[in-house]
Parts: structure tokens; C-alpha cells; sequence
């Protein structure tokens, strides 16, 4: 199951993906877009740095398992070592 639209969640929204958990933020031009986060150790929450970008300006060589949030697409893709796939796994 992907994430829903970040509209439909609302600002500060958290879903899970995958045991990845992303959170509804104000994106840069002021549309709200998913970002990931994860928790820390010691209970911090700390930022996932993530690439991110339109779909034409996907990494051209990525490593199996790199995530990439597409902004076109507005959610998150992981490198399967072929193909861009959604959190179904179906490749976009």
C-alpha cells in the first residue's frame, strides 16, 4: 500500500510504509509534500535525507535500494537494481 495524497492527511500527518514512516510537510513552493523520518535510539526523531525531485531528474545510476521521492509523482520510489517501484512495487 503507498501513501495517500499529503493533502488528504494534512500538515505534521504521519503514515508507515515499509516500517519507514513519512510525515506531511510544507514543500518548497508551498504545497504539502511527504518527507521521511525515522526515530533514533535514544527516541530522537531524526531526518531521513532523501533525494528528491521531478521525475525526469531521477538519478540516472542508482544503487539497488535508493530511495527517491518523486515530486511529479508526489511519492516516495525505491531503485529495485531495474526499475523506479512504488511501495507496491509496482515500477513508475
Amino acid at each position: 500500500m503507498g501513501l495517500p495524497s499529503p493533502e488528504s492527511v494534512g500538515l505534521g500527518g504521519q503514515r508507515t510504509v515499509n516500517g519507514l514512516t513519512y510525515q506531511v510537510v510544507a514543500g518548497t513552493q508551498g504545497q504539502l509534500a511527504w518527507d521521511a523520518v525515522t526515530t533514533g535510539t535514544h527516541g530522537r526523531r531524526l531526518e531521513v535525507l532523501e533525494a528528491k525531485g521531478a521525475t525526469a531528474d531521477r538519478p540516472s545510476t542508482p544503487s539497488t535500494g535508493n530511495p527517491y521521492f518523486d515530486t511529479d509523482l508526489g511519492i516516495p520510489l525505491w531503485y529495485n537494481g531495474t526499475n523506479w517501484v512504488d511501495a507496491t512495487g509496482a515500477t513508475r
